[in-house]
């Protein structure tokens, strides 16, 4: 009887010790701040977006914290509920004060998240303790309005083109308009045509020599004498 005792206990003691181990595992994954050190950031929000407690910050793309907590409050100063999310971050991890905190999403129905885009500066870090003020970020929903406005735009200007390619008159505009230019195109051609055989005025005045020696008289001719272009004949006298 006192061997079976003993042996219930050895058992009840070797599952206690197993499940406190487990619990211990699981804790020390969800919420490495108890386990480990790091510094505390409390970020303002108006929109928190479905973030959760042990949601993960990312810094630059990379996990180096959890969410802490998240509360509500009522700011007497803007007159308007906020969110008060608090971020536990590895001690090590230097966050630029100029560095943007925001709530972002994995895809389109993937986890919220912290993501911490750091800044410029490289003097002044964020300390334990302090407080920021977050970039809220867009409502899922405004989001999807705004992508079917313009999908409805774009909708309307496509039923406006069929509508102008399937206008019988605005066919025949554009077949007379195209008409108009092939005769623009022939008279053009043909007034070429004339240049390089030298007919027509145009075409005598690139190819006939005698035409333009003639021109190069009369303008060496008022070169010499500029009078010329003042000259006025007297008029007689009746």
């Amino acid at each position: 009887m006192i061997k079976d005792t003993r042996l219930e206990f050895k058992v009840g003691l070797f599952v206690l010790t197993a499940l406190a181990a487990i619990t211990f595992f699981i804790w020390s994954i969800t919420d490495p701040a108890v386990f480990e050190d790091g510094k505390s950031l409390k970020v303002i929000f108006t929109f928190a977006n479905g973030l959760k407690k042990t949601a993960p910050v990312r810094i630059a793309g990379v996990d180096e914290g959890i969410v802490k907590d998240i509360s509500l409050f009522f700011d007497q100063h803007d007159n308007k509920t906020k969110a008060e999310v608090i971020l536990w971050i590895k001690k090590n991890t230097q966050i630029p004060i100029d560095s943007t905190i925001t709530i972002n999403q994995l895809g389109l129905l993937g986890e919220k998240y912290i993501e911490i885009i750091p800044g410029m500066d490289t003097r002044n870090f964020l300390q334990t303790g302090q407080t920021v003020i977050g970039k809220n970020p867009i409502p899922q929903e405004m989001i999807s309005e705004k992508v079917l406005t313009v999908a409805n735009k774009i909708e309307e200007s496509i039923s406006g083109i069929n509508k102008i390619i399937n206008d019988q008159a605005n066919v025949e505009s554009v077949q007379r308009m195209l008409e108009n230019l092939s005769l623009a195109t022939g008279g053009f051609n043909d007034l070429l045509t004339d240049v390089r055989s030298g007919k027509g005025t145009i075409g005598r005045l690139f190819y006939d020599d005698r035409l333009y020696e003639d021109l190069q008289g009369m303008t060496a001719d008022l070169r010499a004498n500029p009078w010329k272009l003042l000259y006025r004949p007297k008029e007689r006298r009746k």
